[in-house]
């Protein structure tokens, strides 16, 4: 279960997906007809936004969020998923943005996986033609 104000904090972030062509925005609640349009060219029918920066909320410097998004992208890759960059952007500008990854081709169960691994405290994921949801990493679930 998530603190309530990390919640909300999370529901009123933009995560902005870096497509070749252009950028896409993704909020908690809302569908999106560009992922549904990228679902579909993929072969896809869900995806996730997910990053190994600041765990549990904690806030690192730079370098650490750098290797450790580093060896989050080498997991995504050796899972052979689609993977864009993306990032998580605050409402308020109070948090610096998030590096993530935009990725289709794992089960929500391989995300929350992942995710647990390094230590966040939700990701964004979705389906096609439905909205994009916040979903709570447990950290007491098995690893």
């Amino acid at each position: 279960m998530l603190d309530p104000q990390l919640e909300a904090a999370y529901r009123r972030s933009v995560y902005w997906v870096a497509w070749p062509t252009s950028y896409i925005a993704i909020r908690i609640g809302q569908m999106s007809a560009e992922i549904d349009d990228q679902l579909q060219r993929l072969g896809y029918e869900d995806w996730a936004v997910i990053t190994a920066n600041n765990p549990c909320s904690r806030l690192l410097t730079p370098s650490e969020n750098q290797s450790r998004n580093a060896e989050l992208y080498s997991i995504l890759r050796s899972l052979n998923c689609e993977i864009v960059p993306a990032w998580g952007v605050g409402h308020d500008g109070a948090w610096p943005p998030e590096e993530s990854f935009w990725v289709s081709g794992l089960s929500r169960e391989q995300v929350q996986t992942v995710a647990r691994r390094f230590e966040q405290a939700a990701i964004v994921y979705g389906r096609i033609a439905e909205p994009a949801q916040l979903v709570a990493i447990d950290s007491d679930a098995s690893r």
